[in-house]
């Protein structure tokens, strides 16, 4: 949990993209937890102006009170400590972008 308040509370040139989401996924080479496609794209389209935090709330349970995450995955924007986007539940990756892309634009 304060590795997560540090990610979005330090100033810090890039807003962050909190990704709230359980790693009951496979695991791929070398250990890491597989990614979702959504995931993935998320990166490479906004890598450079976001910072993407994941965080599995099967290790941090604590994640989904703390920021009242209703439905997984969870995706939410924090500019300078405060969260100023959210979208929860099951998206389509160019959607996404789109929103967090607009979204980045406004700050």
């Amino acid at each position: 949990m304060e590795s997560v308040r540090k990610a979005i509370q330090r100033p810090q040139p890039l807003p962050v993209v909190l990704l709230v989401f359980p790693f009951r996924q496979p695991q791929s080479p070398g250990g890491k937890p597989a990614s979702s496609p959504v995931v993935e794209g998320l990166k490479k389209a906004m890598g450079s102006y976001v910072q993407i935090t994941k965080v599995d709330t099967d290790a941090q349970p604590e994640i989904t009170r703390t920021f009242n995450v209703q439905q997984l995955p969870a995706f939410i924007l924090f500019d300078h400590g405060l969260e100023v986007w959210r979208h929860e539940g099951t998206i389509d990756g160019q959607i996404l972008n789109q929103l967090v892309q607009q979204k980045v634009e406004s700050l």
